[in-house]
């Protein structure tokens, strides 16, 4: 049975030789990996994790991973729905921001994850490159705003050569975590999720189940049997984050109310996680990993990853739809700013008067 698992965890880490003409990686290929028929109908894709723990279970390197086999995967099945197409892969940037305080997290602040991802997209759409994805394994919040907000000013810079930047971790997984996701999973798992394993599913994100499974199954020679013993650990929501996030709901712009209502689960355990302590380093069910929830989780994140890459690059939808709630973020610190400049007139205007 083992032998089986990792054959086919193996097989799943190919590349077809039709893909392996259009699929570049410049990692381990020369610098002809550049020369393709139309760089306008070529994704350049640039993978950014952090080395960062994830509880004792789990590897360092555990987002390296997710980001390499993201961009891989959604490079895959871009390239087989849309044969004219090339994407050139980039190796992964090794830095994140917004990492749990544990010994092996190597964190960087988050304007230091935006520059680098402006300069590095910047370079290739002034190579002649104009299509950049900046795919992230790390779902932190500085880390993932810093990247969308970098997509956002490189569109908006370089409107002339026709840029079109996204980085796609935060709309997908936020619209697949919020939109059913047992709906989406069940026909793909050999033991289908209950109701209430969805619902603890939502609630797990750092180490857990999902992240414990996805590492299982790319690269089992990195995993010991530890994870099957590790105990559960949810830390407690109380009243005052429900309350901050129906205040958040409440001045919330419209467009993007219902990714917050649909995503409530992930902001409660994100703000109560990090407000009361990340105490092991986890939170989840890692003891319930399979490779069964790891292939099935591989093969959605391929589906909406893709999807999300043919919605901007092949409908060229507006940009607008590949904001998250990673740039919902952005506009409260505006609101913030806009706040404190109105209060500080009126303390001024009542002082002179």
């Amino acid at each position: 049975m083992t032998a089986t698992i990792v054959r086919e965890v193996n097989m799943s880490q190919t590349v077809s030789p039709v893909q392996s003409e259009r699929l570049r990686f410049l990692e381990y290929q020369g610098p002809k990996a550049l020369d393709v028929p139309d760089p306008s109908k070529t994704l350049v894709i640039i993978p950014f994790a952090p080395v960062e723990f994830h509880g004792p279970h789990l590897p360092l390197s555990t987002d390296l991973i997710l980001a390499a086999q993201f961009s891989k995967i959604e490079a895959e099945e871009f390239l087989e729905r849309n044969p004219s197409w090339y994407v050139i892969m980039y190796p992964v940037v090794p830095m994140g921001a917004d990492l749990v305080p544990h010994p092996g997290s190597v964190a960087v602040p988050l304007r230091v994850v935006y520059t680098t991802a402006v300069s590095l997209g910047r370079h290739f759409i002034k190579q002649g490159f104009p299509n950049v994805v900046f795919q992230s394994g790390h779902g932190g919040l500085n880390h993932d705003r810093a990247l969308e907000r970098a997509a956002r000013v490189l569109n908006r810079r370089y409107k002339r050569h026709n840029a079109r930047v996204v980085a796609p971790l935060g709309p997908v997984m936020m619209r697949l975590w919020g939109g059913g996701i047992r709906a989406h999973l069940n026909p793909l798992l050999e033991r289908p999720l209950s109701e209430q394993h969805e619902k603890d599913f939502l609630y797990e994100t750092h180490g857990g189940w999902w992240e414990t499974s996805m590492v299982l199954y790319h690269c089992p020679e990195r995993m010991t049997e530890l994870y099957r013993s590790m105990p559960d650990y949810l830390p407690p929501i109380k009243p005052v984050v429900r309350l901050l996030i129906a205040v958040l709901e409440a001045i919330t712009p419209r467009h993007f109310k219902a990714l917050l209502q649909a995503n409530r689960p992930l902001l409660e355990v994100g703000i109560s996680w990090f407000w009361w302590g990340t105490r092991p380093g986890y939170h989840g069910f890692p003891s319930r990993a399979s490779i069964d929830m790891g292939r099935a989780s591989t093969m959605l994140a391929r589906r909406f990853f893709a999807d999300f890459l043919d919605r901007m690059y092949i409908d060229r939808a507006d940009l607008k739809e590949a904001a998250s709630l990673y740039a919902l973020f952005d506009v409260l610190r505006w609101y913030g700013v806009v706040g404190v400049v109105l209060i500080a007139l009126i303390l001024a205007i009542i002082i002179y008067l």
